[in-house]
């Protein structure tokens, strides 16, 4: 069973979540080569809500302890943040590897 991890962050500034963005987007296939769909939205002008797929659990699982340790880089800026996680129900997308808007 797919998993979709669902993260939420709260930066303490505009800079420094426009830097996390462009830094995430860049490294983000090398990080976590076993997802097969992320997508992260602003919702703020210093929040996002990032969600990414996996094909199981241990990928998931190999996914987080990566996160957890790159996030440590922004721990100086990053206000607050934490994510849900559960079996995927339904996700649909077309064969882009990644759009910037």
């Amino acid at each position: 069973m797919q998993v979709a991890r669902i993260s939420i962050g709260e930066y303490n500034y505009v800079y420094a979540l426009d830097q996390f963005i462009e830094d995430y987007s860049k490294d983000f296939w090398e990080l976590f080569p076993n997802a097969t769909s992320a997508s992260t939205v602003r919702i703020g002008t210093t929040s996002i809500i990032n969600t990414t797929i996996y094909p199981d659990k241990d990928l998931a699982r190999e996914g987080w302890e990566k996160r957890t340790e790159w996030l440590k880089g922004y721990k100086d800026v990053i206000a607050d943040t934490f994510f849900y996680e559960g079996d995927e129900a339904f996700a649909t997308h077309k064969k882009i590897k990644r759009i910037i808007l």
